[in-house]
């Protein structure tokens, strides 16, 4: 039996309120004009302890949802989602790493200049522009200051897929 523990979040910044709606996980799954996104790369981060970071593939995610006690306690993937992304399931490491994600620490530094300057400056300081999508700048940061960039993101509902074929992470803002 896989184990893990539902954990309803108090008090921690991302936790208070919600950072996705259910339309909006809803959304993850149909576009605007009507097909179906080739999105199950998409790069999602979920809760996995004080300070730390699960980053996982969206089709991961739904794996892990349809192959353990998650789908008997959540009735549909978009309420497991819901919770998932939205911080309120503390995740059990292992079973993020069994389903081909990987754990990071944020860095603290990096979350203060977030707090301090915001999306757009941390944008404008490490992200380059190039039509409607941003990529990071340099390509040897090394991979907690990385994640913790896309993380910041990630909350402010930006969609981030690996071009594993270039090696960069695309980043697209919200569609409106």
């Amino acid at each position: 039996m896989i184990s893990f523990l539902i954990l309803y979040c108090l008090g921690c910044d991302n936790c208070q309120k919600n950072i996705f709606s259910i339309e909006e996980i809803k959304n993850f799954s149909v576009r605007k004009d009507g097909i179906p996104p080739s999105d199950g790369g998409l790069i999602l981060f979920v809760n996995v302890g004080l300070k730390k970071l699960g980053v996982i593939q969206k089709s991961r995610l739904i794996t892990l949802y349809n192959d353990s006690q998650y789908s008997k306690i959540y009735n549909n993937p978009y309420n497991f989602l819901f919770e998932a992304l939205n911080q309120k399931i503390l995740f059990d490491s292992k079973n993020i790493l069994e389903n081909g994600g990987f754990i990071i620490n944020k860095d603290c530094i990096l979350e203060k200049e977030y707090k301090e300057k915001g999306l757009n400056g941390i944008l404008q300081k490490y992200f380059t522009m190039e039509g409607i999508n941003f990529y990071l700048k340099k390509s040897d940061i090394d991979r907690t200051k990385k994640y913790t960039l896309l993380f910041f993101c990630f909350i402010n509902k930006f969609k981030i897929r690996e071009d594993e074929y270039i090696g960069l992470h695309i980043v697209s803002r919200p569609e409106k």
